[in-house]
């Protein structure tokens, strides 16, 4: 508890200390620059049928959806991954709220939010956020990613198949969900649905 109410506090102070920047000289809403920096090389990554440069382009894409454009926002980012990393997740929720609510238009914060749910077995508020995500970036294939993984976990084969399909029609090289498609599959061979 002293953990949690600690990481509230810095949120709070860094939100407060910050405050300013979210609001000064934003000539778009926080996250905007970092979709627009992405989408040409989501162009890219639809094109490419080179394994190595894919995932070079995920990891391009990636560090775009990153940058948030606001030094209050992306320090936030970068306490709730070291918290996340620490295992203190609900420290890292809070922090993750904290940019969610400073930031709605910054799609990799719900991202991080619903990842860190998916990790806490929340699927119902990590398919919420997820949908965010989507509605802000819908060539997330990580959020999309994220849908396999939850309609897995319930045990919706075909569902997660129908969601890892989606990844490759952004991203057709992405081995990962290459790899889920084929294990599922064999899963679903002898599964009547």
């Amino acid at each position: 508890m002293r953990n949690h109410l600690r990481g509230v506090l810095i949120a709070l102070a860094l939100v407060l200390c910050g405050t300013g920047s979210l609001a000064s000289a934003q000539s778009k809403p926080i996250g905007k620059a970092s979709l627009e920096a992405a989408a040409p090389l989501l162009d890219q990554l639809k094109a490419c049928s080179n394994e190595a440069m894919a995932r070079a382009l995920e990891a391009q894409v990636w560090n775009a959806w990153s940058g948030s454009g606001d030094q209050v926002i992306d320090d936030l980012m970068q306490r709730a991954a070291s918290l996340t990393q620490a295992a203190a997740y609900d420290e890292a929720l809070a922090v993750l709220d904290t940019v969610v609510a400073k930031a709605p238009q910054f799609a990799e914060g719900w991202n991080k939010r619903a990842t860190l749910l998916y990790a806490m077995n929340d699927y119902e508020r990590s398919l919420a956020d997820i949908n965010k995500v989507l509605a802000l970036e819908p060539r997330h294939f990580g959020a999309l990613a994220g849908i396999g993984l939850i309609r897995s976990a319930r045990g919706d084969k075909a569902g997660a198949v129908a969601a890892y399909k989606r990844v490759l029609e952004i991203d057709p090289m992405n081995s990962g969900a290459k790899a889920s498609i084929e294990a599922l599959a064999k899963e679903l061979q002898g599964d009547p649905v």
